[in-house]
């Protein structure tokens, strides 16, 4: 009766095990609404192993398995968390393997104790401990990895997936695999486990430093681009400085002439192109930040040239949190830049009505952005980010997504009625 229950147990707990760690590794959110859908997941996949045990027996139930369990996790994750076929497939292949740790440990506390309900006791036991463990380090890099394009992910997937097939080919459909010391034959599964796990985890942290230095690259090398440019608008501004301090006299001469001509109005005109001439040579300054200043004045340039309107609203004492380094401000200024140029892009060609709307505002040590341009038809978005349809575009977002979580902010990318809205964090 006892092994009879720790059996169901251990087996239950490894239902759980492989369901939340096949989530965890395709990338779904942990919130409460996908809680509740992995509940009902484990449900699902329980309903159907019992209804093939009380239909054939074990042996129909283990035969089955793949189809009860793995395949409805794939269809599920699919339809309702909308990832793709080859993320899921991957990530439930990972899971499986995973299962090979309980599991040995398990078949080796039953052949050191000569006991099956210390066996799965232990089994039970490690299910739990593993899963945590799991979770907590290996589901990010995971997730992350087989995020990418199909055919990267199946690569980096290969050895979970060939182990599965392998083990249900040799183990389970046929007799080859059989053996007398199932130790020694569940020894290389979890052999496997361990190294493809390490493998798995240090490519991860390789490719992350190596992106974290070609973005770091990429947010200096537009915010030399922004000093150039700002540079290039100080000259000119100097320029026309000169050139109205050397029309001063001519002016004033006017003026003087106009008032003793009694013609007051001619006047007051040649005094408001006068003062309209000066503002416009004046540098444009939004706010204390000299970097974000220079960034805005360049779009907004940028948009009176092809015609689009820029509507600023930024708070004049704006400002990174206090325990940000100028590392940080460099990284501010490429998510307002990649932004805005975003923005100026979606509108190309340009069309009667086009803007864009920029708001930045500090409150409580906390920086809002908010960047918004009209849209026809709303983006396709994977994970979130919106996804562009042409080649070699596209890339801004995900600059902007990983330089905001750099900062340790937050974005929202959406689209409301006709209007694409970016929303900022930090």
């Amino acid at each position: 009766m006892v092994k009879d229950i720790m059996f169901y147990l251990s087996t239950a707990l490894l239902l759980v095990f492989g369901v939340c760690l096949s989530l965890a590794f395709s990338g779904v959110d942990r919130n409460r609404k996908n809680l509740l859908l992995a509940i009902l997941l484990c449900s699902v996949c329980g309903a159907l192993q019992i209804g093939t045990l009380l239909l054939g027996g074990e042996e129909l139930a283990t035969s089955l398995y793949p189809l009860t369990t793995h395949a409805v996790i794939v269809v599920f994750s699919c339809t309702v968390f909308k990832k793709k076929a080859v993320t899921v497939i991957s990530a439930v292949a990972l899971a499986y393997l995973d299962c090979q740790v309980p599991n040995w440990l398990g078949i080796a506390t039953q052949a050191a104790t000569d006991s099956a309900v210390w066996g799965y006791a232990v089994q039970a036991a490690a299910t739990i401990v593993f899963g945590y463990f799991c979770l907590r380090f290996f589901a990010s890099p995971f997730s992350e990895m087989y995020s990418k394009d199909g055919w990267s992910a199946l690569m980096l997937s290969s050895a979970p997936i060939v182990y599965y097939a392998f083990d249900y080919i040799t183990g389970v459909y046929t007799d080859l695999w059989s053996g007398k010391d199932t130790l020694i034959a569940e020894t290389l599964p979890l052999m496997l486990c361990i190294f493809y796990t390490a493998f798995s985890v240090i490519y991860v942290n390789e490719s992350r430093k190596k992106e974290d230095a070609k973005k770091r690259e990429q947010a200096v090398r537009i915010c030399l681009d922004k000093q150039e440019r700002e540079l290039e608008a100080q000259k000119k501004s100097l320029v026309s400085t000169r050139i109205l301090r050397h029309d001063m006299r001519h002016f004033l001469s006017t003026v003087a002439v106009s008032l003793e001509a009694g013609d007051t109005a001619s006047a007051l005109e040649l005094i408001s192109k006068f003062i309209s001439l000066t503002e416009n040579a004046a540098p444009q300054s939004f706010c204390q930040n000299e970097m974000i200043n220079y960034t805005v004045s360049d779009f907004v340039a940028r948009c009176k040239e092809r015609g689009i309107c820029f509507e600023v609203n930024i708070s004049p004492s704006i400002e990174l949190p206090p325990s940000k380094s100028d590392e940080d401000e460099i990284l501010l200024v490429s998510v307002v830049s990649n932004a805005l140029e975003n923005a100026i892009n979606a509108q190309a060609p340009v069309k009667e009505g086009a803007y864009v709307r920029l708001m930045m505002k500090s409150s409580d040590e906390k920086l809002l952005i908010s960047v918004e341009n009209p849209c026809e038809s709303a983006p396709e978005f994977t994970d979130g980010i919106p996804v562009s349809e042409n080649d070699g575009h596209g890339f801004g977002a995900q600059s902007i997504r990983y330089a905001v979580e750099r900062l340790g902010g937050k974005c929202l990318f959406c689209v409301e009625d006709t209007r694409f809205i970016l929303r900022i964090i930090i």
